[in-house]
């Protein structure tokens, strides 16, 4: 029959005879996790929430009831024989695939430097992203989940090395720490208790009591203010430091232009307008006037009283102006300034126009005599002219339409006067009419309408008018100076010319016979007649060139471009037949200086031939360019490696500074060939 084995034992089907199902049965092993047998552990741990592991390490008959649920990653926990509790702290497990929500390191890291305690609220395997960060003492701030928290440091109320602790409230301050990071110390300030004002950082404050501002038993309060006219309260004495008081020193000042003060009462307002600036004041009104200024009544409340006075002779005072000062200098007054007996003791009368200002008094003479004098007798005149006598012009004059000038008004001159012409014209005549004349070249007097004035003059030229009699106008004309020459215009500038090669001029500036002296050609560069010492001697041809002011001298003067000129040295077509440029590097030199011409290539290409066409004509980089003589001439050679390995180079002095220690500090150094080799 089929036997089955009891306890652990495996079944086995199939098998006859009862020898062998015992010592199966007595040998046979079993996997409780995955077996139905009493002891197994069936759906124990996988029916776990979450799911666990099973593990039945000893699967012998021995090792009944062994079987263990394990927790799976990434929860801790084993038990044996039955469902494990998980633990799963997500401060504490590395973020991976199996817990991506393990992020304690963030904590650890902190913000700003600072570290930070990362706490796991439930740690059971099924409670996840239920962790938060907390800040260290003495830092403080709310924990924040799933992220590192803001912790600040308040060193007012933290306990730390640099916090503030007592020191504040120890002397009645309150503390204050505006800026609370975590790096930021020793900024904490202690602020004084009101009424008391101030502040220090790191420190306890030195309290200052402004008792016009503040609101205390021993302050001012509304009692400046409210007073009249309002004042301004001031304390002189605002006290610093913790125990240090000053009271009851507080003073009521009058506001300007008002003076006055006192202590801890408003106080009695005065002004004196004469002292002081202000809209009623008299403000140098009275003193611009040479007067005095006088306030009556100082009271605030006593103003546009003041009043100016006037200095003593004058007489007159007014309120709230300058006063109207008086004097009569002609009058019987007695005083320095005045005229007493000075007219009447000359015979004549005196005459006061301002009975307002000093030494304006008159003397003046009685008809027919004219004349006055201010602070003085005066020198009476007769003007024969205006008066009626025996000796008078009468209408002498006037018939003629001329004027009549008495030559000498004083009275005791007579038979002195003129009849004078009208401008433009000019002539006068004693004691009788005069004969009239007109110069339009010299006549400056703006009636004369038809007259030169500078017309001739400003342009250099000369005037002449040929009559001039006084009905013979616009008659004048510009005549040029010798040596110049032109046509004279009747009423207008002329054209004036100077040639100063001319030998015919004789001018100091002209060239007279200095150029046709040397057998030289002269050439006077501008004509026109104030252009003058522009003439020049010239060279002879084939030479070019010229000498201001003296002869040419052909070695220093002259100089032969062979390139344009005509001579048998010159280059002539040579070079324009070969389409290359002619150079003549001595054209500037001396004349001389010939059979130096050459051809030289047109660019891009380069090469140079003297007295003849290039024959071969080379690219710039051409090695037989390099080689030829042309290059060494050429302005790239001086800065090309041939040049600096030349004897030519090592024999300059540039050569010796370049291998001096001073030239291999300067900047220029490492961007030279000599930093490059």
């Amino acid at each position: 029959s089929v036997l089955n084995c009891t306890g652990r034992g495996r079944r086995v089907e199939g098998m006859r005879g009862a020898s062998f199902a015992l010592l199966l049965c007595a040998c046979g092993a079993v996997d409780e996790c995955t077996a139905g047998c009493d002891t197994c552990a069936k759906d124990a741990c996988a029916g776990a929430t979450p799911p666990q592991h099973c593990h039945d390490a000893d699967q012998t008959v021995a090792g009944v009831g062994n079987w263990e649920c394990r927790c799976a990653a990434p929860g801790t926990g084993v038990e044996v024989a039955g469902r494990a509790t998980c633990v799963l702290d997500e401060c504490t497990v590395a973020k991976d695939a199996a817990c991506p929500t393990c992020e304690g390191d963030l904590c650890t890291l902190g913000k700003d430097g600072v570290a930070q305690e990362c706490r796991d609220a439930h740690t059971d395997a099924g409670s996840l992203a239920d962790w938060s960060c907390h800040c260290y003492a003495p830092t403080a701030g709310p924990a924040k989940a799933l992220a590192t928290a803001d912790c600040v440091l308040d060193e007012c109320a933290a306990a730390c090395g640099t916090c503030a602790g007592n020191v504040c409230s120890d002397y009645g301050q309150a503390c204050r720490d505006e800026k609370q990071g975590a790096h930021s110390l020793l900024d904490w300030e202690c602020l004084c208790a009101l009424p008391r004002r101030g502040a220090a950082t790191a420190r306890v404050a030195d309290c200052a009591l402004d008792e016009c501002e503040a609101a205390c038993p021993t302050c001012a309060g509304f009692t400046c203010t409210a007073a009249h006219p309002p004042q301004t309260c001031g304390d002189p004495n605002l006290s610093a430091g913790p125990f240090v008081h000053s009271y009851n020193d507080w003073v009521c000042r009058c506001a300007a232009p008002l003076n006055g003060s006192r202590t801890v009462h408003p106080a009695r307002c005065e002004i004196n307008e004469c002292e002081v600036a202000c809209a009623s004041c008299e403000n140098g009104q009275c003193a611009n006037q040479a007067q005095v200024c006088d306030d009556p009544n100082v009271q605030a409340d006593s103003q546009h009283d003041w009043m100016c006075t006037c200095i003593v002779p004058y007489v007159g005072h007014a309120r709230g102006r300058e006063a109207q000062c008086e004097i009569d200098e002609c009058g019987t007054a007695a005083c320095a300034t005045c005229a007493n007996v000075t007219c009447v003791s000359a015979g004549q009368s005196c005459y006061e126009p301002d009975d307002t200002a000093l030494l304006d008094w008159e003397c003046q003479c009685e008809p027919p005599l004219s004349g006055a004098a201010v602070a003085g007798a005066a020198e009476c005149e007769l003007d024969e002219c205006n008066h009626a006598c025996l000796t008078c012009a009468g209408d002498a004059c006037s018939t003629a339409q001329q004027v009549c000038v008495d030559t000498d008004p004083r009275d005791a001159s007579r038979n002195d006067w003129v009849c004078r012409c009208p401008l433009p014209t000019t002539g006068e005549q004693r004691g009788a009419a005069a004969l009239c004349y007109l110069d339009e070249c010299v006549e400056t007097s703006l009636r004369c309408i038809t007259c030169a004035f500078g017309t001739c003059s400003g342009a250099g030229q000369n005037c002449v008018d040929p009559d001039h009699s006084a009905a013979a106008v616009h008659d004048w004309s510009c005549v040029c100076p010798p040596p110049t020459y032109g046509t004279a215009e009747v009423s207008a500038v002329g054209s004036c010319w100077l040639d100063e090669c001319d030998r015919r001029s004789g001018c100091s500036t002209c060239a007279n016979d200095t150029c046709w002296g040397a057998a030289q050609a002269c050439r006077d560069l501008n004509l026109m007649a104030d252009s003058r010492g522009d003439w020049v001697c010239e060279c002879r041809a084939p030479l070019s060139g010229h000498a201001f002011g003296r002869p040419v001298v052909e070695l220093t003067d002259c100089h032969l471009d062979e390139c344009t000129a005509a001579c048998p040295t010159c280059a002539g077509t040579t070079c324009t037949d070969a389409s290359q440029a002619c150079d003549d590097p001595s054209t500037h030199s001396h004349a001389n200086a010939t059979g130096d011409w050459a051809c030289v290539c047109a660019a891009p290409l380069v090469g140079r031939a003297v007295g003849a066409a290039v024959q071969n004509c080379l690219e710039v980089g051409a090695p037989e360019y390099i080689a030829s003589p042309e290059f060494k001439v050429s302005p790239g050679y001086l800065d090309s490696p041939t040049y600096d390995a030349s004897p030519r180079h090592k024999d300059t002095p540039l050569y010796e500074y370049e291998q001096s220690p001073a030239w291999r500090a300067t900047p220029g150094y490492k961007s030279s060939p000599r930093y490059d080799a």
